[in-house]
């Protein structure tokens, strides 16, 4: 049904909902209009006076009243937001939150105005679900049925429409879970479900998993009877504090879910699992973690075959050249669940998904409780979530388990790290000093695994027995300190200080996990470099060494990660201190990459372009982030690479503008052999990153109206993204044409 909205809705959609959502709170309402919405009263005056019919019982006007009810829910948004900055002066705005009830008295009409036309939209999505599902299913009470139960999170049909432009790879698993003997074409088509690779993370944790590892949870009468097949416990929640080992007890579930129960019962039973991760929220998105589930039930060898509809689902996206919306992606997993008698899902660190991303696959997986009573889930997470996921499920008491870590876990883990020291160093280890070792960080772990890792690197950075048993005595006690004292030694460390802390900082600061060869070419570049220093790029080890036991590297992914989130927690409440100008060293970063040469020029052709890229594996994000960088923090110096970054001229767009714009445009086709004129130039680089000084600039040189291969405008690109104030900057200017319309057709309304 998203097909009848048409895309150019999408995104006025989202922001409608995003403030209707935010009516209940006052101050959040105002702080989203202010950061998300480019206001103009000139998009309210389009759509004034249109007179709205609900017309539900003619479903021949269904189409019509839709188009109708968008742009004008989205016409009513900014109405409420230009009358509330006009209520508002910001120098008043805490005087403003002291009188909640006038501002609700005065805008409550504009509020109901917006619920109103609200209900409408709703409405018609409702019958265009129907129409849609009543065209590819022959049950239709069983559909009616689904509708209704689904009705707390319809509005995810519309909004959750995944926008992310990732490239999707081949996902790799563990042999004895995915088994099923694909079709080649079938594969290529299963690779649009999802962008990630759960068992990828999970081959990682079980790597690093000891032996017997937590295997206190599987002799719990709970954890017995939630995989009991025949029972009537389907939900197990173990809840612990930060470092306590959550998401090694998830792997050493699915492991046993995998080995055991799978495969002692003829039923067709499947298992699958989410690491979420809050470094990956961009990517962990709804669609993508329900298409992973998909994707692992496909390929399970407990389906016997894959439906012909979710085939040709597929194969209608990949010929239409389109993304798998939410609709598509619960219609194909309702019909695959169906054929399956039993349902594991393991959910690991629940706590990290993004809260409204975590609140629809709640409510989506207490649906399917519902809808089948063979479905089981697992979930892990801090204990404060618990009073969330309750007000989604029915929990007895003893399904929910509170745990530490076990000190037989922790002394084995000890263990392990001073056999691999002492096969290093044998000098500065012996039996009493690795026997004071165990003692003392086992009574200061304080119930986690984590305490005791950072101890015992602390411990064995020293270089001598008397050093060591010194280090003992001086260790922090608390979670924080430790990671306050673990910096400092990094700071102060010889020859790894500047290194060790440039890797922290890129780990804090980057906007999705960084491949190592993406960490290893950032970290090469030096301020005065004038070409791509090869000889410069830190060693995978040197790395590890430099930071002291506080990143790890994931051997399945190849990613670079903090050992734990609660340092990435850390880092949120202290990066003024550590990092007071960590943005701008990080765009100026981006940018000196981006601007040698061989990284800098123009590719003729996609073949040239895609080498380059593999040639230069930090290209891709500098292109894409470097502009989100300087937009929080910028100096004179990111300016002026700023612009020698787009080109020659205008006749052809630099490297990175090419990686940029095929990024977010999703798709990229280079006319070999031609010089495409003003492609992507730097105006729409400037407005895609809401670069208000930057933008100015180029609108100076008569670009202001410049559109790209696409036929995007500037004005569509900061419109789209909510830069208010380039939207602003442009929509003064009298060489600016606001109808103008981009290759499909869409104007800057739809962007």
């Amino acid at each position: 049904m998203l097909s009848l909205l048409g895309k150019q809705f999408t995104d006025i959609w989202q922001v409608a909902l995003n403030h209707v959502e935010a009516m209940e709170c006052f101050e959040e309402t105002m702080v989203t209009i202010m950061d998300k919405m480019a206001v103009s009263a000139f998009y309210a005056s389009i759509y004034e006076g249109v007179e709205l019919q609900t017309a539900m019982g003619d479903t021949d006007k269904l189409h019509k009243v839709l188009h109708m009810a968008l742009p004008e829910l989205y016409a009513a948004i900014i109405v409420f937001s230009i009358k509330a900055r006009q209520y508002f002066d910001t120098r008043w705005v805490r005087k403003a939150i002291n009188m909640l009830k006038p501002f609700a008295i005065e805008f409550q009409s504009f509020i109901d105005d917006i619920n109103r036309k609200e209900k409408i939209v709703q409405e018609c999505t409702d019958m265009a679900i129907v129409k849609r599902l009543r065209g590819s299913t022959k049950n239709i009470t069983e559909i009616k049925n689904l509708l209704n139960s689904m009705r707390e999170y319809m509005k995810l049909l519309l909004r959750l429409n995944d926008t992310s432009d990732s490239l999707i790879e081949n996902v790799k698993v563990p042999k004895e879970i995915f088994k099923y003997n694909l079709d080649v074409k079938d594969k290529q088509l299963l690779q649009l479900l999802s962008t990630l690779e759960p068992f990828k993370r999970h081959a990682d944790i079980r790597s690093i998993r000891f032996e017997n590892t937590g295997t206190w949870l599987l002799e719990l009468e709970c954890f017995h009877k939630w995989c009991d097949l025949q029972g009537s416990e389907r939900i197990l929640c173990c809840y612990a504090i930060p470092g306590a080992g959550k998401t090694l007890i998830s792997s050493l579930v699915i492991d046993h879910l995998c080995s055991q129960v799978t495969k002692q019962t003829s039923s067709r039973t499947s298992v699958v699992c989410l690491y979420a991760d809050y470094r990956d929220q961009k990517n962990q998105t709804l669609i993508h973690i329900l298409g992973s589930f998909i994707h692992q039930f496909l390929t399970s060898a407990s389906l016997l075959h894959i439906p012909d509809q979710v085939i040709k689902t597929l194969k209608d996206v990949k010929t239409q050249n389109t993304k798998v919306d939410i609709e598509d992606i619960l219609f194909m997993l309702i019909l695959i669940v169906e054929q399956l008698d039993n349902l594991f899902f393991c959910i690991d660190a629940l706590d990290e998904l993004e809260l409204q991303t975590r609140r629809d696959l709640l409510d989506i997986l207490s649906y399917m409780q519902f809808r089948t009573k063979t479905t089981r889930l697992f979930f892990t997470g801090r204990p404060d979530i618990q009073s969330e996921v309750r007000t989604y499920f029915e929990i007895p008491k003893e399904q929910e388990v509170e745990f530490i870590a076990n000190e037989n876990d922790i002394r084995q883990f000890l263990r392990h790290k001073i056999a691999e020291d002492r096969s290093v160093n044998p000098d500065v280890m012996n039996e009493v000093l690795e026997n004071e070792i165990l003692s003392a960080l086992i009574a200061r772990s304080k119930g986690m695994f984590l305490l005791p890792t950072l101890h015992i690197a602390m411990v064995m950075e020293q270089t001598t027995i008397s050093k060591r048993r010194k280090a003992l005595t001086t260790l922090p006690t608390e979670l924080n300190d430790t990671f306050r004292v673990a910096i400092k030694q990094i700071e102060q460390s010889r020859g790894y200080a500047e290194l060790g802390m440039k890797v922290l900082l890129w780990l804090h600061l980057a906007y999705r996990p960084l491949k190592l060869e993406e960490l290893q070419h950032a970290l090469a570049v030096e301020k005065d470099d004038v070409q791509f220093e090869v000889d410069n790029i830190p060693s995978r080890k040197t790395i590890l060494d430099c930071c002291l036991g506080l990143v790890l590297i994931d051997e399945e992914t190849m990613t670079v990660r903090f050992a734990h989130y609660s340092l990435e927690e850390y880092f949120r409440l202290h990066t003024s201190t550590y990092f007071p100008d960590g943005y701008s060293d990080a765009a100026e970063t981006c940018l000196l990459y981006l601007t040698f040469p061989e990284i800098r020029d123009h590719c003729k052709s996609s073949d040239e372009l895609d080498k380059k890229i593999c040639g230069f594996p930090f290209l891709e994000y500098a292109a894409c982030n470097w502009g989100t960088y300087a937009k929080l923090q910028s100096n004179e110096t990111i300016m002026k690479l700023a612009f020698r970054l787009p080109g020659d001229g205008n006749e052809c767009p630099s490297a990175p503008l090419q990686v940029l714009f095929a990024s977010i445009t999703d798709h990229w086709e280079l006319k070999c052999q031609q010089r495409v004129a003003l492609l992507f130039s730097g105006i729409h680089v400037g407005a895609f990153f809401g670069l208000d000084e930057f933008t100015k600039c180029y609108c100076e040189m008569g670009q202001a109206d410049l559109h790209d291969d696409s036929g995007r405008s500037p004005l569509s690109w900061a419109a789209g993204r909510g830069h208010e104030a380039v939207v602003r900057l442009l929509l003064e200017r009298n060489d600016v044409d606001v109808n103008a319309k981009d290759n499909h057709d869409t104007t800057v309304m739809g962007s």
